[in-house]
């Protein structure tokens, strides 16, 4: 898992998409039934022996619906800084951004709002491993709030949430279940038919779950499905954060 990265190329800004195909994740998903390793962990570079590399990409800020996750808005993404490692750079107003390439073991994207503005004012910051998409999905404080709550949830201090698609062969699981620990103060939700309030019994036809309440640090989430092993992949989270990933289940 913890592997150093090496940028191979510069992949190009997704445009505007409603394609729910979209993928979030840091590739991979290697690891097998019963270790950790679905979705590379956090931390900080190593060093910068890769700088000079330009990277483009795009924050894709997402509308009311969390289950659109590669619809973005053309506008009102501007003035958010995106960090990877140690460099980082502010958005134009369709989101999109370049970024001076950070090698690190691992290497982990944040969105936030820009400074002086306090993180979490106008945008919920997004935290995502590294991979070969540069896209990074944002929502509006005002929508998460309005997300959390017609979910019947509120945020707490020292808790952040996480949004993974649950995929096997490139193909949404539907019919999965989630666990977490530390087991999480309100625990999972799945995509559904509408876009809020989301499911409680198992993943829709997306394959996505939301995980609300998660305790900051390292989450490990097992992946229940029946006829297939148990999966275990873990996500880091950080306080008032959303982290976003992919679970390749084997």
């Amino acid at each position: 898992m913890n592997r150093a990265l090496v940028l191979l190329l510069v992949a190009a800004c997704q445009t505007e998409t409603g394609d729910d195909s979209f993928t979030i994740s840091p590739g991979g998903g290697n690891g097998t039934p019963g270790t950790g390793g679905g979705v590379r962990d956090g931390g900080t570079d190593a060093d910068d022996g890769d700088a000079g590399t330009v990277i483009t990409g795009r924050v894709c800020l997402l509308g009311t619906d969390l289950r659109a996750l590669s619809t973005c808005a053309a506008t009102g993404a501007d003035k958010i800084t995106v960090t990877l490692g140690s460099k980082s750079t502010t958005t134009t107003a369709d989101g999109s951004f370049t970024i001076e390439a950070s090698l690190g073991t691992p290497v982990v994207w944040h969105a936030f709002d820009s400074p002086p503005t306090p993180p979490g004012t106008n945008f919920v910051t997004s935290v995502i491993p590294f991979s070969s998409s540069n896209v990074i999905p944002i929502l509006t404080t005002t929508n998460y709030i309005n997300f959390q709550s017609l979910n019947g949830v509120l945020a707490q201090q020292n808790e952040g949430a996480i949004v993974v698609r649950v995929v096997k062969a490139n193909a949404p699981l539907v019919g999965a279940t989630v666990t977490v620990a530390p087991v999480s103060r309100d625990g999972s939700f799945y995509d559904g038919i509408l876009a809020t309030p989301w499911d409680r019994d198992q993943t829709g036809a997306l394959g996505l779950v939301w995980i609300h309440g998660a305790a900051v640090g390292n989450n490990i989430i097992k992946v229940i499905q029946l006829g297939l092993p148990n999966f275990l992949s873990t996500h880091v989270v950080e306080d008032q954060a959303i982290t976003f990933g992919t679970i390749e289940v084997p």
